[in-house]
């Protein structure tokens, strides 16, 4: 993390150095821009209250000391996301490029555990209906019903700030690696019981790490580009979230 830190503060202290000493004003990628992207999310996520199970070993008869590990894999889910960024890149003579972004946008993907962590379908949202002396008809909020231990994680709103290094192969062509931090809103329910019933506690959370990746950009005319990314974010021991996007930028 603080590589990162001062890796990004590089980034925008030579921006402006850059930009008036050597940056190339015919390109297409020089300057600041706008998008807009849509993206494909996989959460992998572990419930909490499941206690972390240790990754079995293996030992080989010819050296005691050597075993092989296996990953222990999170449980995953698929959901949409949309994105709205800006964003300011300078390019170095005619082959490299180094730029910040900012963005903010939403995820979907909600997922949920039972006790022993496996996946399972979405609960079923019960109808609490509130009586008045108005009216005995009036329908109440809907709220998720969980059994005792189950665990629920439904993604919202991201925000991120981010910066980027790249290579030209051509004018209009630019592949590149990026790196920063990313928060994300959340809503987390865990299921429990009360006087031998069970109750939904939803609390809201705002997940946040390190967000790494990489992408490919195409200048299709000196002020609309189009781009493909992946990217992969830690937001903690028990999330993680992987992001394949499209996207369009509109530089000025």
């Amino acid at each position: 993390m603080k590589s990162f830190t001062i890796f990004t503060a590089a980034c925008v202290l030579a921006l402006p150095v850059a930009a008036a000493a050597q940056s190339n004003d015919k390109s297409p990628f020089n300057g600041p821009f706008v998008g807009i992207e849509g993206s494909l999310d996989a959460n992998q996520a572990r419930n909490p209250k499941t206690p972390a199970k240790t990754p079995p070993t293996t030992t080989t008869p010819a050296s005691k000391k050597k075993t092989k590990k296996t990953k222990t894999k999170f449980p995953h889910e698929q959901g949409m996301g949309g994105r709205i960024f800006a964003g300011y890149d300078v390019v170095l003579g005619d082959s490299f490029l180094i730029g910040v972004e900012a963005g903010i946008g939403t995820s979907s993907g909600a997922m949920t555990l039972d006790a022993n962590g496996k996946k399972k379908k979405a609960p079923k949202k019960t109808k609490k209906k509130t009586k008045t002396a108005a009216s005995k008809k009036k329908k109440g909020k809907k709220e998720l019903a969980l059994a005792a231990g189950e665990y629920r994680l439904d993604p919202g709103l991201t925000y991120d700030a981010t910066a980027r290094i790249g290579f030209l192969p051509s004018p209009n062509f630019l592949v590149y690696g990026r790196g920063g931090y990313r928060w994300l809103q959340t809503k987390q329910s865990v299921g429990s019981m009360k006087d031998n019933k069970p109750v939904t506690t939803t609390t809201k959370v705002t997940e946040k790490g390190f967000t790494y990746g990489g992408g490919a950009e195409f200048a299709v005319s000196e002020n609309f580009r189009l781009r493909a990314e992946f990217n992969r974010t830690n937001f903690s021991k028990n999330f993680k979230q992987n992001k394949f996007s499209v996207g369009a930028t509109v530089s000025f």
